[in-house]
């Protein structure tokens, strides 16, 4: 009987151990730290910044994860070899993946298996690796798809946009993987983000070039549409009608609205909105700078406290109006502007914005380009370059730091 007793006390200490180390899957729809998608460094479904408690990480366009001290902002390669150069597969700091996510007090990433043959479905010829934080060990967890257009890791599964449509995959189950979109001749998805128990995804067809869309997880046949991008004849030219999602953060979204003819050389309307997670309750942002003259918009983010412009031109933007661009900064409280810092001289064209933390806020840039004369110019090498900006420095003279600067 004493028996007995002893190995069901040590059953039960071994059931507690093994929950302790791997935390149920919260609920709540709320933001659940290390188990959610951190949403306020994703940009546009590209994933390429994270953050753990001590430190940052950025996935460089060249293929190299940089760990960046929370501190001092020191940055240097993901990697503990002594004597590395960085520059191949064996090193932690390398990979092909398209993002790079923390999950549970580790990294993840996605890269193509060396074991795959002719015979290999195409939905396990890359690997979801686990890298431990000191760089030391990086882990096989599962085969996936190679994940064309990224993904993220939420709430125990990794989400992908796959060839066939958004596709999930278990982090537990090594053989469970749940197609919950589907592409098709007409219809194409992709998951761009997530918060709580919902997903944001975005949907293209025919009659809609893009349409954003909230839904709740396990509950796929009920999508709530956010926003689109139609085109429309209301106007003497074709007009496209762009309302879009241009930040995701918390229980807001902001919205951009913005209609121009289909060559962008006329702005009719624009403006930006704050709303809850499903579009509704929507917030005019009224003090944000727009030029409808020259179609300097550009694009937003925002916290509880700050309102973030990119002012810019549309892709094809002249060099003058190009020199006229500039990171803004509002205050939400006085709807003031508080910093405005010129960006295209020193640091070219913004490729991203990512909203950060608390305490900084990061940009991406890469080569200053413009238009002229039906051809695109470019003033400098080809690089991509991360930069950040120190919140609390804003209203007292904030400045804009290069942190990392790499060639692709």
């Amino acid at each position: 009987m004493k028996k007995a007793i002893s190995i069901l006390l040590l059953l039960c200490i071994y059931a507690e151990l093994l929950t302790a180390c791997d935390p149920a899957v919260p609920i709540t729809d709320e933001y659940t730290e290390k188990q959610d998608c951190q949403y306020m460094y994703g940009s546009s479904m590209e994933f390429r910044m994270c953050a753990s408690e001590d430190s940052y990480y950025y996935l460089a366009p060249t293929g190299t994860i940089y760990l960046i001290d929370k501190q001092t902002l020191q940055c240097v390669p993901f990697c503990s070899k002594p004597n590395c150069s960085h520059d191949n597969s064996a090193c932690t700091a390398r990979t092909q993946s398209k993002g790079i996510w923390f999950y549970q007090d580790a990294l993840y990433v996605t890269d193509p298996r060396e074991d795959v043959t002719a015979e290999t479905n195409e939905l396990e010829t890359y690997g979801l690796y686990r890298l431990s934080l000191d760089g030391t060990t990086k882990d096989l967890v599962r085969s996936v798809g190679s994940s064309i257009l990224g993904g993220f890791i939420h709430r125990g599964y990794y989400y992908a946009n796959d060839f066939d449509g958004i596709r999930r995959y278990s982090l537990s189950d090594q053989e469970s993987s749940e197609l919950i979109f589907e592409n098709d001749s007409n219809i194409t998805y992709s998951v761009t983000s997530a918060y709580g128990n919902h997903l944001y995804i975005s949907r293209s067809d025919i009659e809609k070039i893009h349409e954003d869309l909230f839904v709740e997880i396990e509950k796929w046949d009920t999508p709530v549409s956010i926003c689109d991008v139609t085109r429309s004849s209301e106007t003497n030219d074709s007009c496209l009608q762009e309302n879009r999602i241009s930040s995701f953060g918390g229980k807001t979204l902001v919205l951009t609205k913005v209609s121009v003819t289909d060559d962008y050389t006329k702005m009719y309307d624009g403006s930006v909105l704050i709303t809850d997670q499903t579009g509704k309750n929507e917030e005019p942002i009224d003090y944000v700078q727009i030029n409808k003259d020259t179609l300097m918009f550009g694009s937003f983010s925002a916290d509880n406290k700050y309102c973030y412009h990119l002012y810019t031109p549309p892709f094809n933007g002249t060099k003058e109006s190009w020199q006229n661009a500039c990171f803004i900064v509002y205050d939400r409280n006085t709807e003031k502007k508080v910093e405005e810092l010129p960006i295209f001289e020193q640091y070219g064209n913004p490729y991203g914005m990512y909203l950060g933390d608390e305490r900084y806020l990061f940009l991406e840039f890469e080569p200053g380009c413009y238009y002229e004369n039906e051809e695109y110019i470019t003033i400098s090498d080809p690089y991509r370059s991360l930069c950040v900006v120190d919140k609390q420095s804003i209203g007292k003279g904030a400045s804009i730091r290069e942190l990392i600067r790499v060639t692709p």
